[in-house]
């Protein structure tokens, strides 16, 4: 690969990296809002009660409700990069389903460094 080609995947990760940047910023801002309502939800509800928890998509326009109990969302949310979505609402190039269930799909963030430059086939 020559210069120009190196500057061209440097200026399609910076772009990327930007855009990961906002797609991250929004899901998380769905994910501490739920965390809110998981708090005050947990005594109010039971055990298998459907909480409508937000879309924590990366799409800032959703409003869309995800029905989830509190040990759901609560395993979805194990680890930081974990995030509770509707089902179809993925971002593949910054996130991987990690779990599909009937009210809601699991994904996993990718992390900047696992950004990538997709190269066409020859």
């Amino acid at each position: 690969m020559g210069v120009e080609g190196e500057r061209d995947e440097e200026l399609i990760l910076a772009w990327k990296r930007r855009r990961w940047e906002r797609v991250a910023r929004n899901e998380r801002d769905f994910k501490l809002h739920n965390r809110r309502r998981e708090q005050i939800e947990q005594g109010a509800v039971g055990e298998d009660d459907l909480v409508p928890f937000v879309c924590e998509c990366g799409d800032r326009e959703c409003a869309q409700a995800v029905e989830m109990t509190i040990a759901e969302i609560d395993m979805t949310h194990a680890g930081p990069d974990r995030y509770a979505v509707k089902p179809g609402h993925v971002i593949p190039e910054f996130e991987e389903i990690t779990g599909q269930h009937d009210r809601y799909w699991e994904v996993r963030k990718f992390q900047p460094s696992e950004l990538r430059v997709e190269t066409p086939a020859l």
